[in-house]
C-alpha cells in the first residue's frame, strides 16, 4: 500500500478535483496520498471527507508553498500542516494576494502584445483555484492563441518569454518557517528542477525535515545523489508523482514511496 506524496487538484492549477482525485487514488489502490496545491489548502477538507466515507486512502494534509532563490524557482512541501492555523492561513491568503496581483500584470503585458486575453478569462479557467501561470496559459489556449500549456509557457509565460512577470520573493527560509509555523514537516520538493542544491544544508539547519528524492523528473544519478545528501542530512527522503491530471506533470501513482516514509514525516510533526 504505497503512498504518492506530492498531489494537485482544481483547489490550484490540477485539473480533477479533490474528490476524483481520491477515488482515482483508491482505484490504484493506493495507501495514502498528500494534497500538496500551490499556496492554499482548500482542497484538503474534501479529500479529507471523500477518503473518510470511501474507505480510503489516507489523506496526508499539505501545502506547495512557492518561493524564490537567487532567481530560480524554490517550493517548499509541507506535510501535515494545521489547515485551521490563524496565522499560517492569513499568510498563505497573502501569498494568493500575490499571485493574483502579479497574473493580472502578465494578462496586461499579453495584451499589450496583441493577445486576445483578458483577466476574466483567466479567472473564468481558475474558478475558485489558487490563481497561477497554468490558468493564463489555459486562458490563451481558450483563446486560440496557443495550442496547449506547454507552447503557452514556452512562447509567452515562461521565464524570460514576452509575458513573463517575476513572483515577488518569498525565501525558502521563510517558506520553511511557515511550515513550521502551522506544525508541519516542510520538505524540500524536486530540489533536481530547482538547481538549488547550495542552500538545502542552511533549510536543514533552519528546521527542514525531508528531501523530495523520488520525482518524475529526477534521473537516477539525482536520485543517488540527494539520497547520500539525505542521509547526510537527517533529512527524511520522500516522492510523489506531482501529479495535476494533465499531461505535462507525472500520473498518479508513478511515483511512489512505502508508508514507513509516511510514518517517518508524522513521527516529526512539531
Amino acid at each position: 500500500m504505497p503512498a504518492d506524496l506530492h498531489v494537485h487538484t482544481t483547489a490550484s492549477d490540477g485539473t480533477l478535483s479533490p474528490v476524483r482525485v481520491v477515488c482515482l487514488a483508491r482505484t490504484l489502490g493506493l495507501g495514502a496520498i498528500a494534497i500538496t496545491d500551490h499556496d492554499t489548502v482548500s482542497g484538503v477538507a474534501p479529500a479529507v471527507q471523500e477518503a473518510a466515507a470511501g474507505g480510503g486512502p489516507v489523506v496526508i494534509p499539505g501545502i506547495e508553498i512557492s518561493a524564490s532563490h537567487h532567481g530560480r524557482d524554490v517550493h517548499i512541501l509541507g506535510y501535515y500542516v494545521n489547515t485551521m492555523h490563524s496565522g499560517f492561513l492569513t499568510r498563505i491568503r497573502q501569498l494568493a494576494d500575490k499571485r493574483s496581483e502579479r497574473a493580472a500584470r502578465m494578462v496586461g503585458r499579453l495584451r499589450s502584445l496583441g493577445l486576445r486575453v483578458s483577466l476574466d478569462d483567466v479567472l473564468e479557467q481558475a474558478g475558485k483555484a489558487s490563481l497561477g501561470r497554468p490558468h493564463i496559459a489555459d486562458a490563451l489556449v481558450r483563446a486560440g492563441v496557443v495550442q496547449n500549456r506547454a507552447q503557452a509557457f514556452s512562447r509567452w509565460i515562461g521565464r524570460d518569454c514576452p509575458g513573463y512577470v517575476p513572483r515577488e520573493p518569498v525565501s525558502p527560509l521563510e517558506a520553511v518557517a511557515l511550515v513550521r509555523l502551522a506544525k508541519g514537516v516542510p520538505v524540500l520538493a524536486h530540489p533536481g528542477t530547482a538547481r538549488a542544491d547550495g542552500i538545502i544544508a542552511e533549510l536543514a539547519a533552519a528546521g527542514l525535515q525531508g528531501l523530495e528524492v523520488y520525482h518524475p523528473e529526477h534521473n537516477a544519478e539525482q536520485v543517488r545523489r540527494y539520497l547520500d545528501m539525505a542521509a547526510t542530512l537527517r533529512l527524511v527522503p520522500t516522492g510523489g508523482s506531482d501529479f495535476h491530471g494533465g499531461d505535462d506533470h507525472g500520473r498518479l501513482g508513478e511515483v511512489l514511496v512505502p508508508l514507513k516514509v509516511v510514518e517517518e514525516l508524522e513521527h516529526r510533526c512539531l
